[in-house]
């Protein structure tokens, strides 16, 4: 808004561009799993395919663009070595469950990409796991706080005391 003010034209193009970030993204990752055109296939697919056409042209699913592009950015990141990658794979990872809760997909492919790509055990896959399961600790209570939750497990007796519908 600050950029754009009433200007539709800004935001499109504002996601379009998010779009070419997450394909730049796919041939990123794709590099680490392909060998010759095959990541530029991805990477086109990727860019082309009608599935994703919503998220570019509808302005208000930049959510979905910014997940993508976090996740994207979180899983070539946490595919390397290196204390710094592995920073700036969790800081991604934690920008993507802000954006939306679908980026919890990476608590998933960065283990199988441990264990099938990287052929780590199980166990250094594991241990490598860990930061990513206090990230979504930590977002948990920041989105229970931010929601107002209440952790407190109440008895049904407490609930129909309170007059609350079962």
């Amino acid at each position: 808004w600050h950029w754009w003010g009433m200007n539709a034209f800004g935001f499109h193009l504002t996601n379009v561009l998010l779009h070419v970030a997450n394909t730049l993204l796919v041939f990123l990752v794709g590099r680490r799993l392909l060998s010759g055109w095959g990541p530029a296939r991805a990477g086109l697919l990727f860019a082309l395919h009608p599935a994703s056409h919503e998220a570019v042209y509808w302005v208000a699913a930049r959510f979905d663009l910014l997940a993508t592009g976090f996740s994207l950015a979180a899983i070539w990141c946490l595919a390397g070595d290196g204390p710094a990658r592995r920073l700036t794979g969790l800081a991604a990872f934690a920008a993507g469950l802000l954006s939306k809760e679908s980026a919890l997909s990476v608590l998933m492919i960065a283990p199988a990409w441990d264990v099938f790509v990287a052929r780590r055990t199980l166990t250094a896959s594991g241990r490598r796991l860990l930061p990513l399961l206090a990230v979504v600790a930590a977002y948990v209570v920041v989105r229970a706080l931010a929601a107002d939750v209440d952790f407190r497990v109440n008895r049904v007796e407490d609930v129909v005391k309170q007059g609350d519908v079962i």
